[in-house]
Protein backbone atom coordinates (compact mmCIF):
# COMPACT_ATOMS: atom_id res chain seq x y z
CA UNK A 1 0.00 0.00 0.00
CA UNK A 2 1.04 3.31 -1.15
CA UNK A 3 0.32 6.64 0.63
CA UNK A 4 1.31 10.46 0.62
CA UNK A 5 0.41 13.59 2.81
CA UNK A 6 -0.12 16.53 0.81
CA UNK A 7 -0.58 19.78 3.08
CA UNK A 8 -1.88 22.01 0.12
CA UNK A 9 -4.36 21.73 -2.38
CA UNK A 10 -2.31 22.62 -5.07
CA UNK A 11 0.58 19.63 -3.91
CA UNK A 12 -2.63 17.08 -3.41
CA UNK A 13 -3.21 17.94 -6.69
CA UNK A 14 0.23 17.09 -8.04
CA UNK A 15 0.21 13.98 -5.81
CA UNK A 16 -3.17 12.50 -7.09
CA UNK A 17 -1.88 11.99 -10.63
CA UNK A 18 0.09 8.84 -8.86
CA UNK A 19 -3.72 7.37 -8.84
CA UNK A 20 -4.25 6.01 -5.71
CA UNK A 21 -7.44 4.28 -4.71
CA UNK A 22 -8.71 6.73 -2.12
CA UNK A 23 -7.73 10.17 -1.51
CA UNK A 24 -8.83 12.02 1.96
CA UNK A 25 -9.44 15.68 1.60
CA UNK A 26 -9.73 18.10 4.13
CA UNK A 27 -12.29 21.35 3.26
CA UNK A 28 -10.06 23.66 5.65
CA UNK A 29 -7.11 23.43 3.44
CA UNK A 30 -4.22 26.61 3.63
CA UNK A 31 -4.81 27.52 -0.81
CA UNK A 32 -8.07 26.42 -1.68
CA UNK A 33 -11.04 24.70 -0.05
CA UNK A 34 -11.38 21.13 -0.57
CA UNK A 35 -14.64 21.30 -1.82
CA UNK A 36 -13.45 23.58 -4.80
CA UNK A 37 -11.17 20.80 -5.93
CA UNK A 38 -13.80 17.74 -5.22
CA UNK A 39 -15.23 18.38 -8.68
CA UNK A 40 -11.33 18.27 -10.34
CA UNK A 41 -10.06 15.31 -8.61
CA UNK A 42 -13.76 13.35 -9.59
CA UNK A 43 -13.35 14.52 -13.14
CA UNK A 44 -9.61 13.50 -13.63
CA UNK A 45 -9.61 10.44 -11.22
CA UNK A 46 -13.21 8.78 -11.77
CA UNK A 47 -12.02 5.28 -10.42
CA UNK A 48 -10.57 7.61 -7.00
CA UNK A 49 -12.77 7.52 -3.91
CA UNK A 50 -12.67 11.21 -2.24
CA UNK A 51 -13.35 10.71 1.30
CA UNK A 52 -13.88 14.46 2.63
CA UNK A 53 -13.18 15.40 6.22
CA UNK A 54 -13.42 18.54 8.21
CA UNK A 55 -13.87 19.69 11.84
CA UNK A 56 -15.78 22.53 10.71
CA UNK A 57 -18.50 21.38 8.99
CA UNK A 58 -21.61 20.95 9.63
CA UNK A 59 -25.01 18.69 7.88
CA UNK A 60 -25.18 20.30 5.09
CA UNK A 61 -21.36 20.79 4.10
CA UNK A 62 -21.47 16.88 4.58
CA UNK A 63 -24.42 16.36 1.74
CA UNK A 64 -23.00 18.84 -0.76
CA UNK A 65 -19.80 16.97 -0.60
CA UNK A 66 -21.76 13.72 -1.24
CA UNK A 67 -24.10 15.21 -3.76
CA UNK A 68 -21.01 16.53 -5.57
CA UNK A 69 -19.59 12.82 -5.54
CA UNK A 70 -17.81 12.20 -2.68
CA UNK A 71 -17.66 8.63 -1.65
CA UNK A 72 -18.08 9.66 2.22
CA UNK A 73 -18.03 12.15 5.08
CA UNK A 74 -16.01 11.83 8.09
CA UNK A 75 -15.97 14.62 10.82
CA UNK A 76 -12.82 15.11 12.65
CA UNK A 77 -12.06 14.18 15.17
CA UNK A 78 -11.61 10.81 12.81
CA UNK A 79 -12.56 7.62 14.60
CA UNK A 80 -9.71 4.63 13.62
CA UNK A 81 -12.43 2.51 13.18
CA UNK A 82 -14.51 4.35 10.95
CA UNK A 83 -11.51 5.26 8.90
CA UNK A 84 -10.85 1.20 8.50
CA UNK A 85 -13.97 0.61 7.39
CA UNK A 86 -14.65 3.81 5.13
CA UNK A 87 -11.22 2.76 3.42
CA UNK A 88 -12.00 -1.06 3.25
CA UNK A 89 -15.40 -0.01 1.62
CA UNK A 90 -14.13 3.14 -0.98
CA UNK A 91 -11.54 0.62 -1.68
CA UNK A 92 -13.80 -2.46 -2.95
CA UNK A 93 -15.84 0.23 -4.76
CA UNK A 94 -12.67 1.91 -6.86
CA UNK A 95 -11.68 -1.68 -7.49
CA UNK A 96 -14.70 -2.49 -9.23
CA UNK A 97 -15.24 0.44 -10.79
CA UNK A 98 -11.79 -0.02 -12.66
CA UNK A 99 -12.78 -3.45 -13.08
CA UNK A 100 -15.92 -1.86 -14.68
CA UNK A 101 -13.97 0.17 -17.17
CA UNK A 102 -11.60 -2.66 -18.01
CA UNK A 103 -14.60 -4.72 -19.02
CA UNK A 104 -16.63 -2.34 -21.06
CA UNK A 105 -13.61 -1.21 -22.95
CA UNK A 106 -13.08 -5.07 -23.90
CA UNK A 107 -16.30 -5.80 -24.60
CA UNK A 108 -17.13 -8.54 -22.29
CA UNK A 109 -19.68 -6.55 -20.97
Amino acid sequence: MRTATASTARQGLEFASARFDVIFLDIMLPDRSGMDILPELLTAYPQTAVIVNSGHADIDTAVKAIRAGAYDFIEKPLSLDRILVTVDNACTASRLRTENVRLSQTGVW
